[in-house]
Order: C-alpha cells, then sequence, then structure tokens
C-alpha cells in the first residue's frame, strides 16, 4: 500500500492482504479507493487503510492467542484424567507452540518466553510422571 511512502501492510498469520483496492471499511464504513481486503474464514474483511486493518488484525490475533492458551491448559488438566496422557500431552504442546507463534508474530517477546516456559513445565511434568 502507498501512502505517500512505502509501508508494509503485515500478513495475518500466512494470510497475505490484498492492498490497493477499492475496499469498504469494516471498522469504520468509509470507502476508500486504495483500502485493504483479507479473506478470514469464509468472509472477506475490508479496511479503508492501514490503521484499521492493524487493530483489526491484532484483535483476532489476540483472541487466536488466548483460545490457543486456553485449548492447551485444558489439554494439559486432561493430562491427567485420560487412560491415554499422550494424546492430551501432544494437544498441549501444539498449542502452546500455536499460541508461541502468534506471540512472535505480535512481538509480544515476554509473553512468547512465558508461553515457551509453560511449554518446557509441561514437558517436565509429562516425563516425570507418564
Amino acid at each position: 500500500m502507498h501512502d505517500g511512502s512505502y509501508r508494509r501492510v503485515p500478513w495475518l498469520s500466512r494470510i497475505a492482504p490484498e492492498v490497493g483496492i477499492p475496499a469498504v471499511c469494516a471498522a469504520c464504513g468509509a470507502a476508500s479507493d486504495n483500502g485493504i481486503a483479507i479473506p478470514w474464514g469464509n468472509e472477506r474483511f475490508e479496511f479503508c487503510g492501514r490503521a484499521h486493518y492493524e487493530e483489526w488484525r491484532q484483535r483476532r490475533l489476540l483472541a487466536q492467542l488466548h483460545a490457543c492458551v486456553q485449548f492447551g491448559e485444558d489439554a494439559y488438566s486432561e493430562m491427567y484424567e485420560t487412560r491415554s496422557p499422550s494424546g492430551s500431552y501432544s494437544d498441549a504442546k501444539e498449542s502452546f507452540y500455536s499460541a508461541i507463534q502468534i506471540a512472535s508474530e505480535l512481538e509480544m517477546a515476554e509473553k512468547e518466553l512465558e508461553l515457551r516456559k509453560r511449554v518446557e513445565h509441561i514437558k517436565n511434568v509429562f516425563r516425570s510422571q507418564f
């Protein structure tokens, strides 16, 4: 997107946004000839500019990060309640690895470190008890 000078528009995970296209903003309703659009799930979201896109992107990624952490914590708890803890262990690890990737994408270094420590704790518990 060109806005007086070159500006990089961040992807949403592995999805590249379309830039410099006509769009009606999902955030404010304004029409723009130099907008941004991105598919997400079965929908397509359009924005009048970079600021509204980045706000929306951050909210989406944060919600996804929190969902991954919650799923990982639930899987960790299930390790103690199931006869086959390795399935729950794998789910917990993969969920936390996804959360780490999202934290990295959001440039949340402290959160990323916290999540890495949590994964190590889960690994250590699994190895010592199962």
